[in-house]
């Protein structure tokens, strides 16, 4: 009974870091876009932060580069515990050729589309070597957050999820922190640019410095390691990265689309709601990430019932967490709207109202694909994911002529309950 007691204490209190560590890094990176947009708004003006918050948006799918692969990885290894020397292991060198392969091609169509975009009738506000220039700065950035990526899935690897988390916390404090220095002492649109990729190389280079010898775990032999390959694990990757393509779609897809047809005030307007309900996704993403490790463990240890019954209760309790984040927002949304528009833009409640509903139907869809794809069995929902927030794009454009900036919220609301309709069908026919 005492070991059974100390196993039960020992999990939860894994799950309890894995969730805070999540929470902690995403409340940062939260925190630090709301205190940093009115220097922002205040040192470039509304048409070049317009301009820097869709190139983020454009370079955000850089880190889709592992294309669902590092979960797959990562269940793969821990299930068959061959994860006692990664430079050895076949499976994760294939792991890191593919993710920096692809990263490579979505640098270069990035280039084309920031080309295109920026060459478009009324579009060219500076010269072309400009958005040249900062279009490959801002690909660079993306790659070293990819870089920290895959430090986290190392960490994640050998049982040290929330060490790994924590130490990105501290990267990303340094971060915001020179950022907001640097812009304070008016630095330049490439002037910051370069200081955040510098101190992100520093950074990286202390993370590999320090946790090059982190503990490894070894159950099997080398040998058997080596057999591991990612033909092996191509259909819940597949459904990982149709997962992955569809947050960064409904996050930043719907972003660059939305810069499309809305002029720069009204993209900024979107950019201030979408900052408000922040809290909201960032403690549904640090619930539903943060439970990924520890269901991960219980589906590795063939505890099927067991990880379902977890799930359901956590779900509930998950749900409450994200019910009080949500009255939070309402309490002090105009306030932090004025604070961060300085008077400019027009705070609009019915936006932040529809933009709080996708958040938490987001949120919903999330959770429902934790369990899949903590099985490596993601491919039939992640499809079905991707095909919704497609849909959610298409509807975009379709409303955006009677409900102007309503049409990005009312389009994800839309998909995301056709979503979860369809997994609520798929369920039944599992059955």
């Amino acid at each position: 009974m005492k070991n059974l007691y100390n196993k039960i204490k020992k999990s939860s209190s894994k799950l309890i870091q894995s969730v805070f560590s999540n929470f902690a890094r995403e409340a940062t990176t939260s925190i630090s876009q709301l205190l940093l947009t009115p220097l922002y708004i205040s040192r470039f003006g509304a048409t070049d932060y317009a301009i820097w918050l869709l190139l983020s948006a454009y370079t955000a799918f850089v880190v889709l580069s592992d294309f669902g692969l590092s979960t797959a990885v990562i269940v793969n290894l821990r299930k068959t515990g061959l994860y006692f020397d990664l430079r050895n292991i076949r499976l994760w060198q294939q792991f890191i050729r593919i993710t920096f392969s692809i990263g490579a091609l979505f640098g270069v169509l990035i280039l084309g589309a920031v080309f295109r975009f920026f060459t478009g009738e009324g579009q060219l506000h500076h010269g072309l070597l400009f958005y040249l220039i900062t279009s490959i700065l801002f690909i660079v950035l993306a790659f070293q957050i990819l870089q920290q990526h895959i430090f986290l899935y190392r960490m994640q690897i050998v049982d040290s999820y929330s060490k790994g988390m924590q130490f990105l916390f501290y990267i990303r404090i340094c971060e915001v922190s020179v950022s907001a220095l640097a812009l304070y002492l008016h630095a330049g649109f490439i002037e910051l640019l370069i200081i955040n990729i510098t101190v992100r190389a520093i950074t990286l280079a202390v993370a590999k410095r320090n946790f090059s010898h982190t503990k490894n775990l070894e159950r099997n032999s080398k040998d058997e390691v080596k057999q591991c390959d990612v033909r092996e694990i191509l259909k819940p990757a597949i459904g990982n990265g149709f997962i992955a393509l569809s947050v960064v779609l409904g996050i930043h897809g719907s972003f660059v689309l939305a810069a499309s047809w809305m002029n720069p005030t009204s993209l900024i307007a979107l950019s201030l709601t979408r900052m408000l309900v922040a809290p909201i996704r960032l403690i549904a993403g640090a619930l539903a990430q943060g439970s990924l490790p520890y269901l991960i463990a219980l589906v590795t240890e063939s505890d099927a019932r067991k990880s379902i019954q977890f799930f359901s209760k956590y779900l509930i309790g998950a749900m409450f967490l994200i019910s009080a984040s949500t009255a939070l927002v309402l309490f002090s949304s105009q306030w932090l709207w004025n604070f961060l528009a300085k008077g400019t833009i027009d705070y609009s409640f019915n936006l932040l109202i529809f933009f709080i509903a996708s958040v938490i139907l987001d949120a919903l869809c999330i959770f429902r694909l934790q369990l899949p794809t903590a099985r490596n069995q993601s491919l039939v929902l992640g499809s079905c994911y991707l095909m919704t927030s497609a849909l959610s794009l298409i509807l975009q454009l379709q409303l955006s002529a009677t409900l102007n900036v309503l049409a990005v919220p009312v389009g994800i609301i839309s998909a995301d309950i056709f979503f979860l309709i369809l997994s609520l069908a798929f369920v039944r026919r599992s059955k």
